[in-house]
């Protein structure tokens, strides 16, 4: 009979200690799954072969305002006609700020900002960021040819920019109003 115990508690400790890898393999391949969805979504790479026939460059519109008292978004963006998630990045967070990060490797981008309260939602256009082996980051400079908010011109002429020199813009939204966002850029070898 104490054989038999013995043999049942040793069982019962296996199961045990595989339920227990079973659950670590499970909750670290969730969040592999989660960081691998991150990088897709923002590690655009700056620059491409498009069909061998033109170079396309990534641009980086980061959308933020100060956070409200209740933590709510104040504004949501709709990217090429989908609602785009807003996920503080972190240098919004150490400053206060709430909103997204809008990257798209190409030549223009359309954007809409509807206003869910009055706010002042500031608008900064720069390049991908891109870093060396040190973390330090590199000029990946952007041209940007033509930035309209709801057909009126932003821009008088083309703008150089790159992720730590962006061209930046306040957008005074009142509340339920829509702000159509057009862009359109090149690459700029400075």
């Amino acid at each position: 009979m104490s054989k038999e115990n013995d043999q049942e508690k040793q069982n019962t400790s296996k199961s045990k200690y595989i339920l227990g890898i079973a659950v670590i393999v499970l909750i670290a391949s969730y969040f592999a799954c989660l960081n691998n969805t991150e990088k897709t979504t923002t590690a655009v790479p700056t620059t491409a072969k498009v069909h061998n026939i033109e170079e396309q460059t990534t641009a980086r519109i980061d959308i933020s305002t100060n956070l409200a008292e209740d933590e709510k978004p104040q504004f949501l963006i709709f990217v090429d006609g989908a609602e785009k998630p807003q996920k503080r990045a972190f240098w919004m967070y150490r400053k206060g700020l709430y909103g997204s990060t809008v990257q798209k490797e190409g030549k223009e981008l359309n954007i809409v900002i509807k206003a869910l309260k009055d706010a002042n939602i500031k608008l900064l256009l720069s390049g991908a960021q891109q870093v060396d082996e040190k973390k330090k980051n590199i000029p990946a400079w952007v041209k940007y040819t033509a930035f309209t908010i709801d057909d009126n011109a932003v821009l008088d002429e083309a703008k150089s920019v790159w992720f730590e020199e962006p061209f930046t813009y306040t957008i005074k939204a009142k509340e339920g109003e829509e702000y159509k966002i057009h862009t359109e850029w090149q690459k700029d070898n400075k």
